[in-house]
């Protein structure tokens, strides 16, 4: 049979593995944590990353919108000139037509 002290002695063993396994296990987690964090920081940097370089895309893809907006500005009023020119001609043409020799 066990003696009081030895049972005591025993409890407090049991005691002390018990903390021992909670602070494991309170490390473990806060290494879990840890590296849980790092994973989301490196997801959270590959996003931003990814955010830029849609941005950047985007900016891009403006410039050449506005620059195709200018060139059909400048097509537009080339094609209006050239039929200015065209009826201009077209009517000198007939007004020399109606000349006589």
């Amino acid at each position: 049979m066990e003696t009081r002290g030895t049972l005591q002695s025993r409890l407090q063993t049991i005691e002390q593995d018990l903390r021992n396994i909670k602070e494991k296990a309170l490390m473990a987690d806060s290494e879990n944590l840890n590296n849980l964090v790092e994973v989301i920081e490196k997801v959270i940097a590959e996003v931003k990353k990814d955010l830029n370089k849609t941005k950047d895309a985007l900016t891009e893809t403006e410039a050449c919108v506005e620059e195709m907006g200018r060139d059909f500005v400048k097509k537009s009023e080339l094609q209006s000139y050239l039929d200015v020119q065209i009826k201009a001609a077209v009517k000198n043409i007939e007004n020399e037509g109606d000349r006589p020799e």
